[in-house]
């Protein structure tokens, strides 16, 4: 394709090009020298993603390395050195570091070695991507997964252990969502046959009430369900 041709001699002879890419396109890239590993070009967005002053930081594998959750930092290690043996284990990893302010910042970083011609590493070019929106999402999901159940489990035991019947259906009780097991005890029916047949709730009420409950119920500015109904 004649453009990616284009584009890869614009790289090539157009540094502002380049520029836009890796400053556009990425939250942090990292260029590092495995033959003087101290020795490591990050650019500006690598810095600035993580809350600091980029003209303030060294071009220092040490620099990013004590910012680095430290668990991480070692499956970062054992990762490289899969890469380094094999270069189809590709180097891709979730990472965490710590923000300036000292919040979690959620990198994927993945990344390349660049090998001579026997195939040794001598370079590592990298590029991260910041995912801690996502990240924080997951999380807030989790919780509210926990406190739903939480929320489910303290419902339950309110409603089995009353002596009233207490049930939640859809709003045309074409489908009863839950009814407690003191329904058993005042109808002499099985839950199970109200979860079959939701329309049955009314089998025993008085046609007179049963009338007037339905009209209420499909009245449309009707936001409550609170009315008496005799049972036979």
């Amino acid at each position: 394709m004649y453009l990616k041709k284009e584009l890869y001699n614009l790289i090539k002879t157009d540094e502002s090009i380049f520029d836009f890419i890796q400053e556009s396109a990425l939250d942090g890239l990292w260029y590092w020298d495995l033959e003087n590993p101290e020795n490591e070009w990050m650019n500006a967005r690598f810095w600035t993603a993580l809350g600091y002053d980029p003209n303030g930081m060294p071009h220092k594998t040490s620099a990013w390395q004590d910012i680095i959750n430290q668990d991480d930092l070692k499956l970062t290690t054992e990762i490289l050195t899969r890469h380094f043996e094999d270069p189809n284990h590709p180097y891709e990893q979730i990472v965490r570091y710590t923000h300036k302010n000292g919040s979690t910042v959620w990198i994927r970083c993945r990344g390349m070695a660049v090998r001579n011609k026997d195939g040794k590493p001598i370079r590592m070019l990298g590029a991260h991507h910041d995912i801690s929106d996502i990240k924080n999402k997951e999380e807030e999901l989790i919780i509210a997964k926990e406190e739903a159940i939480d929320n489910a489990k303290k419902f339950r035991e309110i409603t089995e252990n009353i002596s009233e019947v207490f049930w939640l259906s859809s709003a045309d009780y074409t489908k009863m969502i839950y009814v407690n097991p003191a329904y058993e005890k005042v109808w002499g029916r099985s839950c199970q046959s109200l979860y079959d047949n939701p329309e049955s709730f009314f089998d025993s009420v008085y046609q007179e009430d049963k009338d007037r409950s339905c009209k209420k119920r499909q009245r449309k500015d009707c936001t409550q369900r609170r009315y008496c109904i005799e049972y036979k």
